[in-house]
């Protein structure tokens, strides 16, 4: 039933996607609204260029890895000295406005750029508008170098325009960047390029502005908050670059040429075929096509990917409509750790049941350099799915491009397998101990009280054979009860809350083991295993058995000496049949018994 409700509820989480506004570190503009550009004169018979007649001009300043892009298309960013507006036309120069915000002790600052033209990355990528797919190859360029002079400061302290002659024959739309490299001088001195301030968010031509910022957020195009806050209300329009040239050229054009899709992964007509038992893949999206947009795989918003995804697929044993628990994490696998990746997760018979990790409590992408997870193991709150064919869809984040790590387990081979949890009531303080029973890449855990982070435990990295661990809580007052919880994060920040609860409530008078006591099984009922602990006030020989209810005895758990303090056993039932069975301790004279129920 509550797989049916998870279903219905996607609608309302496609939804809240859409509308999802992001977090991202601001930054801010260096120069003062205001100032007017216009198209320069005597340059080219015909100047092709996106900036709004109107347009006031602004600019974000240089930084490492900054650059600048425009979309250009002679069919619609021609003036009317572009006739016939038809291809191949033939580049000339490039007339780039160039801002600075400093005073006349900038002159004799040098700025040094790349001006490029660029291809549409994936130009034959089907269903998408082409200036949506981001820029991609460079298809002929120039570096440029450039003096601030003192007739550049006193013709105008706020901008001059730099003619770059740039020689390229193109037979479609481009993509102009300027692509920073190094000044001298003071930050925020050297000249930088500027765009168009007039156009209100979202752009009324979307994708036609390219932006790529040091913070390693990549190439994305400016709407909204859609991908970028850049700033709080700033909503760059349009880059303003001024191509000069001849449409309808004799010239012979640079073919931009298809993206490869004969990889597997490019398509999930063609997926990579992964193991879902327990595998790690590791794998770079700078290698693969731009097939898919997480938006309209969801909500069908016309906002497209600007890097490549990659498609895996696994189908289960299990037979269909068996249940099928699996848990998957993916994370930037040494990237810039401001790399953000988002996924989709669908099967043959539903569609669409998850995205970015986010279950049926969905709140969008995870955070810059974070990591997603799929929890779908036996008791999380999202549950388990049906045995189905499996569509993994993985996508970066704006940065083009990363590597990502994807690591799959079945139930069996979780990357951590808690089998006992408890929280002991002392005097003032709570002791909290777990058991697990294997642990891969487990990097540290969080103890949780009350839904506070009260302590970080360090794990034990990768442990066939698992480990017990223990922490005593002081920051308790004795009458309260406290409820506590557990997290595991892995080495690449994929965090897993574990659904177990204990609760101690402290007392004057306790101490941390201050009994001989045999704990209930948890859990219980079980199929096929369950946890049993007890406590030991003293050392002793200590006896553990499980008997029928009948009093046959079926299995022995324990049979010698044991330290004092608290003790966990797991208990197999495997061979056994369903049914209510009782376990018996004995330890230094003293007995006790506990009920459980085998239910397969």
């Amino acid at each position: 039933m509550r797989k049916i409700l998870t279903i219905c509820l996607l609608a309302l989480v496609a939804i809240s996607a859409i509308s999802y506004a992001e977090d991202v570190p601001s930054r801010p503009l260096l120069g003062a609204e205001g100032r007017s550009i216009v198209a320069p004169s005597n340059r080219a018979a015909c100047v092709l260029t996106t900036l709004d007649p109107l347009g006031t001009i602004n600019s974000f300043g240089w930084a490492d890895s900054d650059a600048y892009g425009a979309y250009i298309d002679v069919t619609t960013d021609g003036d009317v000295a572009c006739v016939p507006a038809v291809y191949p036309f033939a580049i000339s120069s490039v007339d780039v406005p160039l801002l600075f915000f400093f005073g006349a002790e900038g002159v004799g600052t040098t700025v040094n750029y790349r001006l490029g033209i660029h291809c549409p990355k994936d130009a034959a990528s089907p269903g998408v508008p082409e200036n949506l797919k981001s820029p991609g190859a460079e298809i002929c360029g120039v570096d440029v170098s450039y003096t601030v002079t003192q007739a550049d400061f006193d013709a105008n302290p706020d901008m001059f325009i730099q003619n770059v002659s740039l020689t390229c024959c193109v037979n479609g739309p481009f993509y102009v960047i300027a692509s920073f490299v190094s000044y001298d001088g003071a930050y925020g001195s050297a000249p930088t390029p500027a765009f168009d301030l007039t156009v209100n968010c979202p752009t009324t031509e979307v994708g036609d502005a390219w932006f790529h910022f040091d913070y390693g957020y990549g190439y994305c195009w400016m709407a909204g908050n859609r991908d970028i806050g850049c700033g709080t209300g700033c909503c760059p329009g349009d880059v303003v670059f001024f191509v000069n040239g001849e449409s309808d050229a004799t010239c012979e054009p640079i073919v931009c040429v298809p993206c490869d899709r004969t990889l597997p992964g490019e398509t999930d007509a063609n997926p990579i075929e992964v193991d879902w038992t327990s595998s790690t893949y590791i794998v770079d999206l700078c290698d693969y096509c731009s097939d898919y947009d997480m938006w309209t795989a969801i909500g069908g918003a016309s906002y497209s990917a600007a890097c490549g995804d990659v498609v895996l697929s696994w189908t289960p044993t299990a037979p269909l409509y068996d249940p099928f628990c699996f848990y998957i994490s993916i994370s930037p696998y040494n990237c810039n750790e401001m790399f953000r990746v988002r996924s989709w997760l669908t099967t043959s018979t539903l569609g669409l049941i998850d995205y970015s990790g986010s279950g049926i409590d969905g709140h969008g992408f995870p955070g810059f350099g974070g990591t997603e997870v799929y929890n779908y193991s036996t008791g999380s709150n999202n549950g388990c799915f049906f045995a189905d064919t499996y569509y993994l869809y993985v996508d970066g984040r704006q940065t083009c491009c990363c590597p990502v790590k994807i690591r799959m387990f079945n139930d069996e081979v979780l990357p951590v397998e808690i089998t006992s949890f408890d929280a002991i009531a002392g005097n003032g303080e709570v002791r909290v101990t777990w058991a697990t029973r294997a642990e891969s890449e487990i990097e540290h855990y969080e103890i949780m009280r009350n839904g506070t982070v009260v302590a970080e435990i360090a794990g034990q990295g990768d442990s066939e054979t698992g480990h017990t661990y223990s922490f005593v809580d002081n920051g308790v007052q004795n009458g309260t009860t406290y409820t506590y919880q557990l997290v595991s994060y892995d080495f690449e920040g994929a965090a897993l809350i574990h659904p177990a609860q204990a609760q101690a409530t402290p007392n004057v008078g306790a101490g941390i083991v201050s009994e001989y006591a045999l704990l209930q099984n948890y859990p219980n009922p079980f199929n096929p295993t369950t946890n049993i602990s007890y406590t030991l006030k003293e050392a002793g020989l200590v006896t553990l058995k499980v008997y029928s209810v009948d009093g046959r005895e079926v299995a022995t758990l324990v049979d010698g000496n044991m330290a004092s303090g608290l003790h966990t056993v797991e208990f197999d039932a495997s061979g056994l049949s369903s049914g209510m069975y009782v376990y018996r301790m004995d330890v230094n004279g003293v007995s006790a018994t506990q009920k459980m129920v085998l239910m397969k």
